[in-house]
């Protein structure tokens, strides 16, 4: 076999492998988006607030009313257990004196733990004006 027929045909080999990695993969990324879609239609997907490592905004700690402003948290994980889903918070040198983490629901998003600061704030000035 000459040296432009041996090229020749590795590069078309090569190109049928790659198509075959591709393919797998593709498919292998359809087939976790059908279980997710399965897993949703049974109410068995849970879709996280955020990302884990994500910044947020605590306004219903002991701190927080004392200070008055919302207490940044960093989500450290979130845990499912047969209570529910909960995001793990730690918190900074104050939050350390009452307890380093605190767990929260995550049904508690948008009501106590905010992604935005600007949001804790106007949910504390709206608690304000109730109260």
């Amino acid at each position: 076999m000459k040296t432009e027929e041996m090229i020749e045909t590795l590069r078309y080999k090569a190109g049928n492998i790659k198509a075959k990695i591709e393919s797998e993969f593709f498919n292998d990324v359809a087939d976790r988006l059908e279980k997710y879609k399965e897993l949703e239609e049974h109410g068995l997907f849970i879709k996280m607030p955020c990302k884990v490592k994500q910044g947020v905004y605590l306004i219903n700690h002991s701190l927080v009313t004392k200070r008055g402003r919302p207490m940044k948290c960093i989500i450290d994980e979130f845990i499912v257990d047969r209570d529910g889903c909960f995001a793990v918070l730690n918190g900074n040198e104050e939050f350390y004196r009452v307890g380093r983490f605190t767990a929260v629901s995550i049904t508690q998003f948008g009501k106590t733990v905010f992604l935005t600061k600007e949001a804790a704030e106007q949910e504390l000035k709206r608690l304000e004006r109730v109260e």
